[in-house]
This record gives C-alpha cells, structure tokens and sequence, in this order.
C-alpha cells in the first residue's frame, strides 16, 4: 500500500461536510481493515471509511459502503468504470484532477473531483 492510500479515503470520506470528528476509543477493525476514519454530527456517528489491502470503502455509518476503491495491478484505483491515477501530489482522472499537499495539522486539497 503506498502513502497516497490513506489520503484517498480521507478524500471520500470527505464529502461529509460540517461534521467534526470527536476523539474517542477507536471500533474493532474488521479482518484486513488497516486504518479507518468516522465523521460525527451531534455525538452520533454519521458517515466513515475504512482502507487496508488494496482497497478503500465509504458510506454512512450503519449502512452499507456508497463509494469504494480498489487499487489495480498498475498501481491505479477504480471505483466503477472510474479509473484514477494517484502519484505523491495529484490525483488525476476523467473529470479529476485534485492536488494535495501537507499542511500543519492536515493536508490540503484544491481541483476538481468528478465535476
């Protein structure tokens, strides 16, 4: 797995806009998940993403996955027929191109995601 993978699903995840995340003791991790994320609004969990092996999967909290990535032989991640091409600053793909960077406390993303 390389460094841009858990950047990818800090990416999906991100579309849960105005909620925070709040500390506190981290799930049991399914079999193969190697980090997670979960937004919450209110205390309560909203929306969460998890990544390990090659792939990477979103949705809402106690539901089923809405997005999911899973990295090709190449090194290229697919969702669909969306096929995204990930180096250390960019991500780039049809109606793509998203550029990330580190920032104190975070990273940075500014472009285009899928229009």
């Amino acid at each position: 797995m390389n460094a841009a993978t858990p950047l990818l699903g800090l990416l999906l995840a991100s579309c849960a806009s105005g909620a925070s995340l709040v500390p506190g003791e981290p799930p049991v991790a399914a079999p193969g998940v190697t980090g997670g994320i979960g937004w919450y609004r209110n205390y309560y969990p909203v929306k969460e993403s998890v990544w390990g092996g090659g792939r990477v999967a979103s949705g809402p909290h106690d539901g089923y996955p809405s997005q999911s990535f899973d990295r090709l032989p190449d090194g290229r991640w697919k969702s669909g027929v969306t096929i995204l091409d990930i180096s250390k600053d960019r991500i780039t793909g049809p109606n793509v191109d998203v550029s990330y960077a580190r920032v104190d406390g975070g990273f940075r993303l500014s472009g285009l995601w899928l229009n």
